[in-house]
């Protein structure tokens, strides 16, 4: 009669974290309430932006998930699939990583402009280069300016947030 030896050599965490991360998900966006200052909601400022609400449409994140959909994916592979199941990571900080990863592409967006955005309209240029001062203000008004930023408040409420087990 022979002895077997039955050794556990992760196969039970890693089946732990892949059923983890089978309830897990991860959203890319506005999360909070912040106001910007004139009685609306951040996330509302963002929808109108998004949606073209009472504004020309600037699809900042949808164009963003849409066409860095590929990106998106091929770091997946890189930090939250392969690494789980291999057993060198876990759900909740690859999850993370995937989130981060995402939350600054569509920063970039936002930061960069995209061509076929509407151009800014002159009165928008002029109410923005009022804040400004001087030589900035002047170049302001000739030039376009980025559209979507003007306080930096939408840019900096883009964040991600990690959902693992579930719904938030």
């Amino acid at each position: 009669m022979s002895d077997v030896e039955d050794r556990d050599l992760g196969w039970k965490a890693i089946k732990a974290e892949l059923r983890l991360a089978d309830s897990s998900h991860v959203t890319v966006g506005i999360h909070d309430d912040q106001s910007n200052g004139e009685g609306l909601s951040t996330a509302q400022v963002g929808a109108f932006h998004e949606f073209g609400i009472g504004v020309p449409q600037r699809a900042f994140l949808s164009t963003t998930i849409d066409e860095k959909a590929d990106d998106i994916a091929e770091f997946a592979d890189k930090v939250y699939f392969g690494p789980l199941i291999e057993g060198r990571a876990n759900a909740k900080v690859s999850l993370g990583l995937l989130g981060e990863f995402a939350q600054r592409q569509v920063q970039k967006t936002i930061r960069d402009g995209r061509s076929d955005w509407p151009a800014l309209a002159e009165s928008t240029k002029r109410k923005k280069a009022s804040s400004l001062s001087g030589r900035k203000a002047s170049s302001f008004v000739g030039g376009d300016g980025n559209p979507l930023i003007d306080t930096g408040q939408l840019i900096n409420s883009i964040r991600h947030k990690s959902h693992v087990g579930g719904a938030p």
